[in-house]
């Protein structure tokens, strides 16, 4: 009698190299919205006072959006990450069948 196939270790890995590949355009989105609900302009070479919750968030957003520059590293990393687990889901498949 043959075990089932292992799917669940196999997805948690591709949720983790999916989350961690786009984590820089999350990042960048995180700090836009953020600029939003303060009601200020969020700038690539420049930084302007943000007031949310009486506390100057400029430097914050700033760093968080500063971020998404990170963006093709995270493309990057995210394919090779996809290469090595479609190689890892492919022989194990092979492995599988051939016993």
């Amino acid at each position: 009698m043959t075990r089932p196939f292992p799917k669940a270790p196999y997805l948690a890995t591709l949720t983790g190299i999916l989350v961690l590949a786009l984590s820089p355009f999350l990042a960048g989105i995180m700090a836009e919205t953020g600029a939003a609900l303060a009601g200020c302009d969020l700038h690539v070479g420049m930084t302007e006072d943000c007031v949310l919750l009486g506390y100057n968030m400029r430097s914050t957003l700033y760093a968080i959006g500063m971020l998404s520059w990170l963006a093709p590293l995270g493309i990057l990393f995210g394919t090779i990450g996809l290469g090595i687990w479609v190689f890892v889901l492919v022989v194990h498949l092979i492995w599988r069948r051939s016993r």
